[in-house]
């Protein structure tokens, strides 16, 4: 096994059966047979090794909101594998609450800035599956997404204080049918559903419409994530003024398999691809454009692949491609056809570049 795993495990092992201030580096390492400067090898003081805890589950379930969104095609069949799947989780590992409630209250720290961005994860996936079953005619449009998802993600939290105060009795995952159909009943959609899907439809059209020019945007979602935030909605706000073929990348601390899944089942194309620094680019194409990957090939291949294909380019066509670095030679030569186009020069990474036709 990984040592650092081990360590993981040894904490969530001992948060519980003990409170949270007694669970010091000194404890853990006895647990495991070492001393405070071999635990120190893997994991630098108490706050890191916190820290990995939380981290490890927000990857657990990031890992099942991926999962749901992949199994389950309803809003409303979101909402309930979601509920089961934080109480089922919150019960297989009995330690996290004392963690949870524990730590929440921090300002400042990093432990509690990444127990906020899993609350808020939760909250913004439970507004996004809401609004899914309000679009399905399932759920009233005249509840806010907004405060529906807090009612929610507060349930859920109460029913976890309350099963911690119990002595954690069995069954607490066996809550999550009756919670869930408890909250339905105050968001069902009700006989005016149609007429209020008839005016949202009305009003959608009357939206202001997306950007009509291509172009290539950068996000850093690093500070939204730092606050305790969720980027989702900063990141479906920023694709909804994109038009087709342009590209969204944005920058992440981790890589974000649900928003991948939900990227794609929105008919947007998606690559994601790890930093030098540890952390992820997304690559977020409007309208699932494809992308000519043109990084492995040796010099002049990438020049001359362009040229060839943007030869043929008609007017409203899209022409994307990853080039293995900045090309300075390829600019003469699309200015010479008057070709519109944008690049973005991405250093190690080579550079974006997108073409229009017909401009």
């Amino acid at each position: 096994m990984n040592r650092k795993v081990e360590i993981v495990d040894v904490v969530l092992d001992l948060l519980a059966g003990t409170p949270l201030e007694k669970v010091t580096t000194r404890q853990v390492a006895g647990v495991l047979g070492v001393t405070q400067p071999a635990l120190f090898r893997h994991f630098r003081n108490r706050e890191a090794l916190l820290l990995a805890v939380v981290n490890r589950t927000r990857e657990a379930l990031a890992g099942e909101a991926e999962r749901i969104l992949r199994e389950e095609p309803t809003g409303i069949g979101r909402l309930r594998a979601l509920a089961s799947t934080i109480l089922g989780h919150v019960e297989g590992n009995p330690g996290l609450p004392r963690l949870i409630f524990g730590q929440a209250a921090n300002d400042g720290d990093a432990v509690s800035q990444a127990i906020r961005h899993i609350v808020a994860m939760q909250r913004a996936a439970v507004q996004e599956f809401f609004m899914q079953g309000q679009r399905e005619g399932d759920l009233s449009r005249a509840a806010p997404p907004q405060r529906a998802a807090s009612l929610y993600t507060g349930m859920i939290q109460g029913t976890v204080l309350q099963w911690q105060m119990a002595g954690r009795p069995a069954g607490l995952a066996d809550e999550a049918g009756p919670l869930v159909d408890m909250w339905l009943e105050g968001v069902a959609a009700g006989p005016d559903a149609a007429i209020c899907d008839a005016e949202t439809r009305e009003g959608a059209s009357a939206a202001p419409p997306a950007s009509s020019t291509t172009t290539i945007e950068e996000l850093d979602v690093r500070p939204i994530i730092a606050r305790g935030q969720d980027p989702l909605e900063t990141i479906l706000a920023a694709l909804e003024l994109l038009a087709r073929g342009s590209v969204l990348l944005v920058e992440a601390p981790f890589r974000p398999a649900p928003l991948l899944v939900l990227l794609d089942q929105r008919g947007h194309g998606v690559q994601a691809d790890p930093l030098p620094d540890g952390g992820w680019i997304v690559e977020i194409v409007v309208g699932k454009v494809p992308v000519a990957d043109l990084r492995e090939l040796e010099t002049p291949e990438p020049l001359e692949r362009v040229l060839e294909a943007t030869s043929r380019i008609k007017s409203g066509e899209i022409y994307l491609a990853r080039l293995p670095r900045f090309p300075r030679m390829l600019i003469p030569h699309l200015e010479e056809r008057e070709l519109s186009y944008e690049l973005l020069d991405r250093g190690a990474r080579g550079a974006l570049l997108l073409i229009r036709g017909g401009e």
